[in-house]
């Protein structure tokens, strides 16, 4: 959750930042701790994954339908695992972004 609130300051950093004024650091800032939180979601997804299976097998998770819950739990799971896939493939892009950043810069006075 630090993440996530020091990327919001960051990204309202950049709203305030009027043309002309260097908001590069900024993005690249930015964009490198996107890439952080977009690395750890796998692992997090996996732990949710891991909780629901064991809650589930233990009989500590219901569904509101009366149905078992363990149909309901794996198409859970299934959805974590299509996220998961896609944050890692989110991270690999924001790798690339953020290499990408290193070159920006706003134009010098002489220009």
């Amino acid at each position: 959750m630090r993440e996530l609130t020091r990327i919001r300051a960051m990204a309202m950093r950049l709203k305030g930042t009027r043309p002309g004024c260097s908001g590069n650091q900024a993005v690249s800032e930015v964009v490198a701790g996107l890439q952080t939180m977009a690395g750890q979601l796998p692992q997090l997804l996996a732990q949710l994954a891991s909780w629901l299976i064991i809650e589930g097998d233990g009989g500590r998770i219901e569904h509101d339908s009366g149905e078992p819950a363990r149909p309901w739990i794996g198409r859970v799971i299934a959805g974590l695992s299509d996220a998961s896939a896609a944050a890692d493939e989110m991270a690999a892009a924001l790798t690339e972004a953020h290499g990408a950043t290193g070159g920006l810069r706003t134009p010098s006075a002489a220009s």
